[in-house]
């Protein structure tokens, strides 16, 4: 709330350093300042559930049924919450592995 009250400066100077131009939250006219506008002011209900690769499964199994979904939707092999648990050698040969926590990870 203290960052909304004070027009959010951490974020503008975060925005500033990584993009070379300040934040306009008022009219953003590129993708970058879109992204935080919608961060910021966009609180639709399906936003975590979509932003979230476990949640976003059961989303779409509950809209679109499970042999549609299953059609579409990339196989999941494992999820868990401890690494050291990954069963590596039931894997197939080529697999991905992606943290539900984060974006961009390599």
């Amino acid at each position: 709330l203290k960052q909304r009250a004070a027009g959010y400066p951490i974020l503008k100077k975060a925005f500033l350093k990584s993009q070379g131009y300040p934040l306009n939250l008022d009219q953003p006219t590129t993708f970058c300042e879109w992204v935080n506008f919608k961060k910021i002011k966009d609180r639709h209900p399906l936003l975590p559930i979509t932003s979230d690769k476990l949640r976003v499964r059961d989303y779409v199994h509950s809209k679109l049924g499970k042999q549609m979904a299953d059609e579409i939707l990339i196989p999941l092999l494992h999820f868990g919450d401890n690494c050291n648990e990954i069963p590596f050698d039931s894997l197939p040969e080529e697999y991905f592995l992606k943290p539900n926590h984060a974006s961009g990870l390599s």
